[in-house]
């Protein structure tokens, strides 16, 4: 028995199994920015905003295929639109290595499904928050007693 065998056992023993995801699809819309305060019809550029990503989620052992859209979480200052601060091109070579174990049960439901897109969204921003904060901190060392001021 090898360890692909082996790993196959012991993710459908306890009712999970190992998936690829890949991006199918990054849906966009332009948007006005006001710069001005006045009126969307003074000083305004269009921009592009991310609204939702559409993941392909393949099962690692039978070759299966589930599609998750989600909304891409709000991450910056509250307006209407929901944006992601994600590079979808970094974020895709990513996804390329990575292999993720999840529940069976959500695989096979839509809201599961989007619950795993959602998952990688937020995973992704976090690293993202953790590494600005490494390199904030850029070999700094913190003190036990600086926690107290």
């Amino acid at each position: 028995m090898n360890a692909a065998t082996t790993a196959q056992q012991r993710t459908s023993d306890t009712g999970k199994t190992r998936i690829r995801a890949r991006i199918a699809h990054v849906g966009s819309e332009y948007r006005k920015d006001v710069t001005s305060g006045t009126c969307e019809l003074c000083i305004a550029d269009w921009s592009a905003s991310i609204r939702d990503i559409s993941f392909e989620l393949t099962d690692v052992n039978t070759g299966a295929t589930w599609q998750a859209t989600t909304p891409t979480p709000h991450v910056d200052r509250w307006n209407d639109i929901w944006e992601v601060c994600v590079n979808p091109f970094q974020l895709s070579k990513a996804l390329a290595h990575v292999s993720l174990v999840v529940d069976i049960d959500r695989l096979n439901d839509e809201d599961g499904r989007a619950l795993i897109a959602l998952g990688i969204l937020e995973a992704v921003e976090a690293c993202t928050r953790a590494s600005a904060m490494v390199e904030r901190l850029d070999g700094a060392y913190i003190h036990d007693d600086d926690w107290g001021e």
